[in-house]
């Protein structure tokens, strides 16, 4: 029972260092990418490394976490990162969008200040809500 109450409360203390993570990497990423460009990058360059990075770093995870539970001696599941061709044509759709989202704002880093194009380009949900309340009449809860 004891191990169980410290794995309930590792997670939210677990999940609250990732989010702060994921923050401060956010955070950083206008300067990186500034400094990047100062380098002799590009928007393109820059949006390729960030998701070639993300690609390896999710691979290392799985491979980490397949492992740990073979060690374990729990079943690994279905821990792959192998997709049907079908979802692979979904995914690289959504590539698209989300490519196409992060070469505009590295774009916007190399036109405009980097913390207003943050700025702009972070406060799409804040936009998105005002707007179903006021065209679709949403109730605030």
């Amino acid at each position: 029972m004891a191990g169980n109450a410290q794995a309930k409360t590792a997670k939210p203390i677990r999940g609250e260092v990732f989010a702060i993570l994921a923050g401060v990497a956010f955070g950083i990423m206008p300067t990186i990418t500034k400094v990047a460009y100062a380098h002799g990058s590009n928007a393109y360059m820059a949006s390729a490394c960030r998701y070639l990075s993300g690609a390896v770093m999710l691979a290392i995870l799985v491979n980490y976490r397949k492992r740990k539970r073979i060690l374990a001696g729990e079943d690994p599941g279905n821990m792959t990162l192998a997709v049907t061709r079908r979802t692979l044509a979904i995914l690289f759709g959504l590539s698209l969008l989300s490519g196409a989202t992060s070469v505009l704002l590295y774009l916007a880093f190399a036109l405009i200040d980097s913390g207003t194009a943050s700025t702009i380009h972070f406060s799409h949900p804040v936009i998105i809500f005002l707007f179903s309340v006021w065209f679709y009449h949403a109730n605030v809860q």
